[in-house]
């Protein structure tokens, strides 16, 4: 591997690792404390900031497993396990979204 490609894998897996935790971090604070006095900026309901948290954590694997472990272990992408898994994110974040989504809407139904 040369240099340049060392340098620029190494670049993109520490902004992708940030990132990934500015996704995740507060999708489990709104998952777990949900909306407070302290941040009055997201007018949702427990169950729409929930929704939001799973979302965000949802967003931050994604990002983890597509910018950083799919390029510093290129041999386990033969495996179909991997691609399941990213697929699976996509489906808890499409998912997820539109429940926020309805939630917005204001379909009380969930």
């Amino acid at each position: 591997m040369s240099l340049s490609r060392t340098v620029s894998l190494g670049v993109l897996t520490a902004i992708a690792s940030a990132w990934a935790v500015c996704l995740t971090v507060p999708g489990f604070w709104l998952v777990c404390e949900g909306p407070s006095d302290i941040l009055p900026i997201i007018p949702l309901s427990p169950t729409g900031s929930r929704i939001l948290g799973v979302l965000a954590i949802a967003m931050g694997n994604f990002v983890f497993m597509t910018f950083v472990a799919d390029r510093v272990f290129p041999s386990v992408m033969r495996r179909q396990t991997v691609s399941n898994l990213e697929m699976f994110m996509i489906g808890v974040m499409l998912t997820s979204f539109l429940f926020l989504l309805l939630r917005v809407l204001g379909v009380t139904a969930l």
